[in-house]
This record gives C-alpha cells, structure tokens and sequence, in this order.
C-alpha cells in the first residue's frame, strides 16, 4: 500500500507547492501522522472509544472512525487524505466547501471526522497550517456513534458531479492500489516525473493522480488555477511538470488559448478521460504533441474501477481516433448481449463489462451500506460499446439514465430527486450535448430559478443546462412517464437552436467558403483537411486571415492547421481589442518597406530582400512540407510561382516594348547572375533567384525515399543541408563578392534553410538555442557587409524563433496584415512608381517625400494588380471547369 511506504522515498520531493516550496516524502508522511493525531485529539473530546491505534493492520477492536475531507488542491487537505489511509479509517473526499452548500451527505453517512477551512480552533490541522492560504483548515468532531463498515473499505466517493449526492462508491485498499500500479505501468511513470494538479482529488481522476504519483515516488505540483491562467503555466514550468490530465472541456479551453504555442519543454505526456474526446481535437492534439515531443494517452474509466479500465495506447490512436482502447494491465474488457452471454464477433455492439482487482465492493446509499458484503469483480457499466477486428474498444451508447457534462457524470434520477425535495415536479433528460429538465406546472420564472440552482450546484454553463415549464406530461399506456417523448422534445429544441445559429452564421461560412476556394486556387476545396495540407501559402494565409477577421471578430490560434469544416463552423463573436500578429507578418512589412526605401530615397537600408528570403524557407516549412511530403510537387510549384511569375514577366514585356529591349538573361529568370543591369529591372534580380530556390528545394521531394525521411526529420535535415551549404558555398563560389552573395543559390539558400530550421525548431529549447547560435555564425561568416543587413537578418529571424507572435491594437495588426498580404505585388509594381516619381522629384529629394509618395502609390498599385490578377485566376479556374464538365457530358 503507497501510502505505507511513504517515508521510503526519503528526501525526495513529493509536494511542490505554488509558492516555490517543497515538501518530501519523509516530511509528508510526518506531517499525515501528525494530521491523524491532531484528528484523535478532535474526537477523543467526544468518542474517547474510537480506534487510537495507528495503521490499517491494527489490532484494536475498538470502532474506526468515518472521516470525511473536503479536498482542494492544498497540502493541507493532501496530508489530511493521507492521514486517513495511513491511519486505515475510511475516507469520503468531498469538494472545498462542499458541505456548508450541501449538508445531504453529513445527514447520510454522520461522519465522525470533517476535515474543512474554516473552523480554526474547533481542532487542529496539525501539519496543515503551514503554506499560504492555508490556516483554517482543521479536523472537527462529528457524529460520536460508530458507523459498522466493511473491513476492506478505504475511499468513498460520489458517482456524481455533485459531492452532496447520497449513492456513494466503495473502494477498498486493493482496489485504488491495484488500479494505481496498472496506472503507473502503461503510462511508464517514474520517480523522475512531476504531476500538476489540472483537476481536484475529490474527483477519480484527479485522485488517480495523487495515487500514481505517490506510488511511483514521483511529485504532485500543487494548483488551483486553471489552465487558462499564466499562473498555472508559469508553475508548470518552475515545478517541471512532466504530465497533464485533462477531461474534454479543457483540451477545448487549451485549443482556444494557445496551447500549441506554449513553452513546457519537461511534458513527456498528456492523458485524457472524463467523457469522449471530440476526434478533431484528439487528431490536433496529437499533432501538437508530435511536434513538441510529448504523447497523448486517451483514457477511459468509471469511479467504480477506481477509476482506469481502458486506454489506447499513443501509436494506436491516430488509426482508432474513437476508441476508449483496451483494458489496463490485470483487467479484462468484454460486451455482453441482452442475455449476458458474452458477445465475441467484432462490431457487434453489446454492453461493456470489465474485470479487475480495481472493481468496487458495491455502493452505499445509507449508513448502514457501508458494512454490506463486497460484490464480483465484475463491472456492467452501463455503456454501449463495439470492438474492432484488432481489439479496440469503441462505445456507441449508454444504457443508463447519465449524462457526461464537461467531464462530469450527473445522475438524471438523482437531479430529479433534488428537485422535487423543493417541491416541484421534474422531470430529467438530454445527452452529452445538454441537460433539460422539464417542471410541470411550472412559471417560466420558476424554470429560470431552478436553471440557476443547477447551474452553480453542477458547476455547469448557460449553455449545458435547459429548464422548461411543461403542461401536459406525456405518458405511456402503462401510466409510466414517457421519457422518449420528453427526450424527443428536448432534441427538438437543441436542434432548432443548433439551425438557428447556423442560420445566423451560415453568410459568413458561405463568404468564408469562397474565400478559400480563391485563396487557394481551387474550385473545389476538402473541408476534411487543413488550409496548411490544401498546400497554401504565406501571401493566401494573409488573405484568409483577413477574412477571418471580418467576418468573425477574431482569429483562432494556428487556424491553417484546423480542418476547413471547423474553421466554418465557428460562431463570430465581439472584436477583441487585441489581436495576434505573425512575426512573419510584421518581418514582410519591414522588409518590403526597406525595399522601397533603398530603391525609391537612396536609404542606405539593405538587408529586406535578405529578410524575405528567410521568410521563403519558413513559409516552406510552414505551409508545403504536406504537399512535399505527398509528392504534390506541381501543386507547390503553381501555388508558389505562377502569381509572381505573371506578375514578372508582364513588367519584361511592358518595358522591352514601351521603353528598350531587355537581354535574353532576364527573360530566362537568370538576372541575379548579370552585373550591369537593365534600365527599371535591376531591382527583379529577386525574382530568378526566387523560382531558382523554390525549384531547388522542390527537387529532392521527386524522390520517395527522400520525402519519407523529410516528414518525419525535417529539422535534422535541414541542419544537415545548412552546414552542408556553409561549407560548400565558399569553396563553389569564391570569387562571389559579398556585394553579390545574396543573389548566388548557394549562399541564398543557407537563409532559405534558416528560416525553414526556425520553423521547425518549435518551441524545443535547445532546438531554439542551436537555431540561434546557427543564425549568428552564418551572419558573422557570410552577411557581415552592412549593418542594416545585420539588423534586419537577426532582427527578422531571432524573434520569429523565439515569440512567433505579438498582440497589437487591432487596427494595426488588420493594416499590417493588408500590407504583408500585398507584399509580393508591391515588389513587383514598385520599380515603376520609383520611375514616375523620380521625375516628380529631382535628385529624389527630399528623400522622405520621395519615399512616402513611391510606398503610397505601390500599396496602390499592387492592390489593383492583385485584384485583377485573383479576378483573371477566378475566371481561368471557372473556365477550365466548365471546359471538364462538358468533355466529361461528351465522354457520358
């Protein structure tokens, strides 16, 4: 038993609490035997004849007492909990408070201990007063009449989401033990990791935690923040938390907040039970975890296993999305049909049942339950499941009368009971989605009433609780209630709410669709797959993000790798004051501006081109590596080129025609490499260098073999390339000078390689240190000939590397992004407004006049270049399309 052998983990620490401070298992395990005396003392004023022997192998017949701790995340409660398992009394954890809301479960069971904040000086806390916000927190005498209990009975906990519910479980010591060791083996924990407290130990799953890290000698951070709070994170980072445990509501509260972008570099892994686990955010989540090195376990369980029944392990969980997985180690899972014969034919749906030493000895609903004999090992529980040909579990269904609201199960029998001990007649329904209860001969305010009650009773939101007045109440021949009707009922309104929202929201997804189509390049686009797979690119994520803006208020976090469906199928909301801002974005701006600068005004600012072309290796990296990867290389290379190749070549052409003949070089994209420059073009040496390295990079990815190893390292091979490049370019390319090395391939694609190596470096830190310190030296060996270029390279790269993004003022980060969007038409259009203005403005002074006129008039022209070109490529795009349809009606 864990809870014996504390005091062998010595000097490691066992609590780290949010102040910094840390509690070893030696000092822990004091301070619970200290915590059970000060629990003696409390009694003893009332019952001196209970148990005053310590350890659940006492041999002392006297009474043991029944305790009950209300539970926070503090080291109070912990070594309180602890106290009663060690001093073998049997424990009900209650939520902090609970009790003063609730009486229903003291008037129950009348235990004899209460351990609360509040009641300083009733008793003692014994090691509980330490820690800030802490004193308070005592034992109090309760009830001085012994409770007759199963010799074996340790934890008794609610089934429900609410703690004041009577139906309590039963769990021995072999059974949270058992299930504590099964934990510890198929999660792989050990002394080395740290837990933080996502979730109270009240709850199962918060309590399995407790458990497993004390068995495996590991550390429990101390929180009661939420996960939304930079407290929470920032403790996560000075306690070193090694794992996360999450019901559903809270992987969508992470998905919201910027989970991806976070910094935990010590999470080797993140589970997941308390209600199904949408496939979306389990498939996103796994992607997250990939890329930053942690696994996900999804998990299933039910209070009366203590809690842990199934898992699916990390590598199966992509191919089995909406699995609960397979049992736990020592247990057995199988279905059983309507005779309870065992089902064994795969995809056949019967109800699940499990085996296992962690199987409860019963329920109490009394007092008096709380002797009765332990049941079988075996566990019905209520769920509807399937299991595939390999041995997945799937669950399709419940038989019972529960439902499962943000992780929490709520008996629908018992909110029916509550209700009517006030005098109403209630009747209780709904599924995953809600809970609606119907009241007959109810006021509508009364219905608004007993909505609230539940809300706070529940802990629920506006959204998960429906209360409505009811006239008549259906019945069946029987005289029974007829549930499938009100069941009916409330689905019907659920559903004309959902229709309703999608009504109001389906402009904007029908505005958004067209969007990406556009943006894309598509006629048809699969909203299973992400605007990153669709093989997007940096100027069209520009695009969509500004529609995004417009057309719902806001921009979700990382939205390009979001399915199309669900980046539609979000409701607008109110603009934020703030929004987040791509460095990237903000890198575009700056460079093109400096562009326009050096060209239009003679400022000596170089280095933008130098920028962009570091951006050209990160927007590989963050938008092409899918298609790559696939051997989409044509889709890349049209997605890539064909836009800034129309662009190019219609300026040739307007100036070989309207003012001199351009040389052949530049016609066959090979003007980086010419010394004396054509009149107008010079500044295009951009774009033959552009299409050389996007096609250099495109090359390796013909190869099979070579896209495989480039999915799954592509920041090792892209170091590989980059010190393969510094070491090559100089020895090629000699006689380059340093004037010129930014238009040679060889010495451009080391930047091209930065910017993709920043990608993928995430938020590893040594992946980011390494990055950093690579940055530095290829500046320092290569790109030391002017200050600007220093400035703008590290200026561009390092802080990309280390914040990715930046909130602005919203009106700012929209004119950012319009600018960025346009990046590559400014480019491309700039050279003839330097030409008309040069003629403005003699000598080109004043220079800022030169400059501001020339940066207008090109955000100008390239708008209206953009929109003829978006309208040309529409219209191209619906051309061929309907050029398919008809040779496809020929070929019918």
């Amino acid at each position: 038993m864990f809870w014996m052998s504390l005091a062998d983990h010595g000097p490691r620490t066992a609590l780290f609490l949010g102040d910094g401070s840390e509690i070893s298992y030696a000092e822990l395990a004091a301070r619970a035997d200290a915590s059970a005396e000060a629990a003696r003392d409390a009694i003893r004023e009332i019952a001196p004849g209970f148990d005053s022997d310590s350890g659940p192998e006492s041999n002392s017949e006297s009474p043991r007492p029944l305790a009950l701790v209300e539970c926070a995340n503090v080291e109070a409660s912990v070594t309180a909990y602890l106290a009663c398992l060690r001093a073998g009394w049997p424990v009900i954890p209650v939520a902090e408070g609970a009790t003063r809301k609730d009486p229903r479960l003291i008037e129950t069971y009348r235990p004899n201990l209460i351990f609360r904040e509040g009641k300083a000086g009733v008793g003692k806390a014994g090691a509980g007063e330490t820690g800030a916000g802490e004193t308070g927190w005592a034992w109090e005498a309760g009830d001085p009449e012994p409770a007759a209990m199963h010799p074996d009975l340790a934890v008794l906990l609610s089934t429900s989401g609410t703690t004041g519910a009577a139906k309590l479980v039963r769990l021995s010591r072999a059974n949270i033990a058992a299930n504590a060791a099964s934990i510890v083996e198929y999660l792989a924990i050990t002394d080395r990791d740290r837990a933080i407290t996502t979730l109270p130990f009240h709850y199962s799953y918060g309590m399995s935690v407790l458990h497993t890290q004390l068995l495996a000698g590991g550390a429990l951070i101390l929180t009661d923040a939420s996960v939304t709070e930079e407290d929470f994170w920032d403790l996560a980072r000075s306690g070193g938390a090694t794992s996360l445990a999450l019901v559903p509501f809270q992987f969508e509260l992470l998905e919201n907040s910027g989970f991806a972008e976070r910094a935990l570099p010590s999470l080797r892994y993140v589970t997941q039970a308390g209600g199904k686990l949408s496939p979306v955010l389990a498939r996103r989540f796994i992607e997250i975890g990939q890329a930053k090195g942690w696994e996900l376990f999804v998990m299933y369980g039910q209070t009366e296993a203590s809690p842990r029944i199934a898992y699916v392990p990390p590598k199966a969980l992509s191919s089995h999305p909406e699995a609960i997985g397979i049992p736990i180690p020592g247990g057995r899972l199988w279905l059983a049909d309507d005779a309870g014969a065992e089902i064994t034919a795969a995809d056949t749906p019967g109800e699940l049942v499990y085996e296992g030493p962690n199987v409860m000895l019963g329920y109490a609903e009394t007092r008096a339950g709380l002797a009765a004999e332990a049941g079988p090992e075996v566990l019905r529980t209520g769920d509807i499941a399937e299991r595939s040909a390999d041995g997945f579990f799937r669950v399709v269904g419940r038989r019972s009368r529960f439902l499962k609201l943000v992780g929490l199960r709520i008996g629908l029998d018992e909110v029916e009971r509550a209700l009517a001990a006030q005098g109403l007649k209630p009747y209780a329904v709904g599924d995953d989605r809600r809970m609606t209860v119907f009241l007959a001969g109810a006021t509508p305010e009364t219905a608004e009433a007993t909505a609230a009650d539940l809300i706070a009773r529940y802990g629920l939101t506006r959204k998960l609780v429906a209360v409505r007045p009811l006239e008549t109440v259906p019945l069946l021949s029987s005289g029974k209630i007829d549930y499938r009707a009100l069941n009916a009922m409330a689905a019907a309104e659920t559903e004309r709410e959902t229709e309703a929202a999608e009504a109001r929201g389906a402009g904007t997804r029908g505005e958004l669709e067209t969007v990406l189509r556009d943006a894309l390049r598509r006629n048809e686009i699969d909203l299973s797959r992400s605007f990153a797979e669709h093989g997007g690119d940096s100027l069209s994520f520009l695009e969509v993000q500004m529609a995004l803006n417009r057309r719902l208020g806001h921009v979700p976090v990382n939205w390009e790798k979001m399915p199309l469906s669900e980046l539609m199928a979000l409701e607008p909301r109110a603009r934020a004051a703030t929004q987040p801002v791509s460095i990237d974005t903000i890198g575009r701006v700056v460079a093109i501006t400096t562009i326009v600068a050096l060209h239009a005004a003679r400022y000596p600012v170089l280095g933008g081109a130098y920028l962009l072309i570091a951006l050209v290796g990160f927007s590989m990296a963050r938008f092409q590596l899918t298609p790559l990867s696939e051997g989409r290389i044509g889709q890349v290379l049209r997605t890539t080129l064909v836009p800034i190749l129309i662009g190019y070549y219609g300026m040739l052409g307007l100036v070989h025609v309207a003012l001199r003949p351009i040389s052949a070089p530049w016609f066959f994209l090979l003007g980086n490499y010419e010394r004396d420059f054509e009149y107008g073009i010079e500044v295009l040496w951009f774009v033959g260098l552009y299409v050389q390295l996007m096609l250099l990079m495109c090359l390796p990815f013909l190869f099979r073999p070579v896209r495989a190893f480039v999915a799954r390292k592509p920041f090792e091979l892209g170091i590989g390339l980059l010190v393969a490049l510094m070491v090559a370019a100089p020895l090629l390319r000699g006689s380059v000078d340093v004037d010129y090395r930014v238009r040679d391939p060889l010495f451009a694609g080391q930047l091209v390689l930065l910017g993709w190596l920043v990608y993928f470096a995430g938020e590893d830190l040594r992946r980011r240190l390494l990055v950093t310190g690579l940055v530095l030296l290829d500046v320092a060996l290569f790109w030391h000939l002017r200050w600007s270029v220093i400035a703008l390279v590290l200026g561009g790269l390092l802080p990309l590397l280390w914040f990715r993004t930046v909130r602005l003022p919203w009106r700012l980060a929209h004119a950012l992004t319009f600018v960025a969007q346009r990046t590559l038409f400014i480019y491309l259009t700039h050279p003839f407004c330097v030409m008309v203005f040069v003629r403005v403005f003699e000598n080109r002074e004043p220079k800022l006049a030169m400059f501001l006129a020339t940066i207008s008039a090109s955000i100008v022209t390239a708008t209206i270049a953009k929109a003829a070109y978006d309208m040309l490529e529409r219209r191209v795009r619906e051309w061929l399309a309907a050029r398919g349809a008809r040779d496809e009606l020929r070929a019918g």
